[in-house]
């Protein structure tokens, strides 16, 4: 469990183990904090006390995330060279159509997305 003064909690170690229980008590405060500082007009209107205490839970929230947390990657390099390779030929072939061609080409490619 985490404890100690707000200065200890400016930079949490990435090796310290953040329960998940702790991560949810984190994540509420500083959802909460958050909410007030809207409330107040943003973050210059939180008072010092307030300003430390979200840092505090941000960076508990940012290393629990860090350690338990991961973006999973949706395409591989082999894909993204594929693609690329793919509309540079469609690309070249553009240059082979007329002008109504080339403009509904366009058109189909922009709707593909």
């Amino acid at each position: 469990m985490i404890t100690g003064t707000h200065k200890e909690y400016d930079c949490i170690k990435m090796n310290t183990l953040i329960t998940k229980k702790e991560f949810a008590v984190a994540e509420s405060k500083m959802f909460d904090l958050l909410s007030l500082a809207t409330q107040k007009g943003g973050f210059d209107n939180l008072s010092a006390k307030e300003k430390l205490s979200l840092n505090k839970y941000t960076s508990i929230v940012k290393a629990y995330e860090d350690a338990n947390f991961t973006i999973p990657v949706l395409h591989s390099e082999a894909k993204e060279h594929a693609a690329l390779m793919n509309a540079m030929q469609k690309g070249r072939n553009t240059a082979l159509l007329n002008k109504t061609k080339k403009t509904s080409f366009l058109k189909r490619l922009k709707h593909a997305k």
